[in-house]
């Protein structure tokens, strides 16, 4: 159960124990050395001989998606999200004063082939859940959050659909049954939140609105779901709302300490110091001794 579900670009890295053994092995060389008119030659055979392998699509999607790729160097005064980072120093002052590094671009018609590809696996293949994670990840990668956002919002549907009885790669079922599945679903969720929150947007700050909706209404006891819609509520100044998921929040995990450190700092923003305190004395009890720490100072300030 405690497993972790992770996106990544190279989505599929395992053993195939079926028919298609010596077309993924193929497939995992030929990508490796970059081979692409061999690659592309080899997966129209592939494709041939199993058209509604969810594989050959998948296969289909990290081939274009590596044709895609480029790597530059960038100079910029935030911090390049990939790779290796040198910071710049103004030579008087010795402050930073900006960030050189490499970043990530993608080509705009690779990426609509690699998606084009697993949209045509998903008809054959409409429970393979790392598919529409793969479709869903590339798509905030290239900041389509509102065609993320769909991606997502499909997911959650089909979820209430099978009951949590998702696939993965090789359509293998969930050890756990519907339990891990649901578990992998809410993982995935958690990370896009995340990655939301990292790179605020007007859109993204929408998106992260709707999919907690969404998720509220389809897992009620998601309290990232909550946690994260309130946050959004708090940069429209809607306090009592943000507050009252928040309670929420916290009636279902006591020991979010996360959820307990937001409900301190509404009750802050709003004035009410007794509140406030109250909510920080619990972290400071509770909480990891970072939390503590900061949580004590912010006591000082009341």
């Amino acid at each position: 159960m405690k497993k972790v579900y992770l996106v990544s670009l190279l989505l599929f890295v395992s053993i195939v124990f079926c028919v298609s053994a010596d077309n993924f092995s193929t497939y995992q060389r030929l990508l490796k050395n970059r081979d692409y008119k061999a690659l592309k030659k080899h997966l129209a055979k592939w494709e041939k001989d199993e058209p509604k392998s969810a594989e050959v699509y998948v296969a289909y999607f990290n081939m274009y998606l590596s044709m895609g790729m480029e790597s530059r160097n960038v100079i910029s005064k935030e911090p390049p999200k990939n790779g290796d980072v040198l910071e710049l120093h103004d030579e008087k002052t010795g402050k930073c004063v900006g960030y050189m590094g490499s970043e990530i671009f993608y080509k705009h018609d690779e990426v609509q082939k690699a998606i084009a590809a697993l949209d045509k696996g998903l008809k054959y293949n409409p429970k393979r859940l790392d598919m529409y994670f793969g479709k869903a990840h590339v798509l905030g990668e290239i900041g389509k959050y509102k065609e993320q956002t769909k991606v997502i919002m499909k997911v959650l549907d089909l979820s209430v659909k099978y009951k949590n009885n998702w696939l993965w790669s090789f359509d293998k079922p969930f050890g756990g049954g519907a339990e891990e599945g649901e578990y992998a679903v809410l993982s995935g969720m958690q990370d896009y939140l995340a990655n939301w929150a990292r790179n605020l947007t007007k859109e993204n700050m929408v998106a992260t609105e709707t999919v907690c909706k969404k998720l509220i209404k389809t897992y009620p006891k998601f309290v990232p779901a909550y946690n994260s819609l309130a946050t959004m509520y708090l940069f429209k100044n809607k306090n009592n709302e943000a507050l009252k998921l928040l309670h929420k929040a916290r009636s279902l995990d006591k020991k979010d300490m996360i959820v307990c450190w937001n409900i301190a700092l509404v009750y802050k923003k709003m004035g009410n110091k007794k509140k406030a305190k109250e909510f920080f004395k619990i972290i400071i009890k509770e909480g990891s001794p970072d939390m503590a720490e900061g949580a004590k100072k912010q006591m000082e300030d009341l």
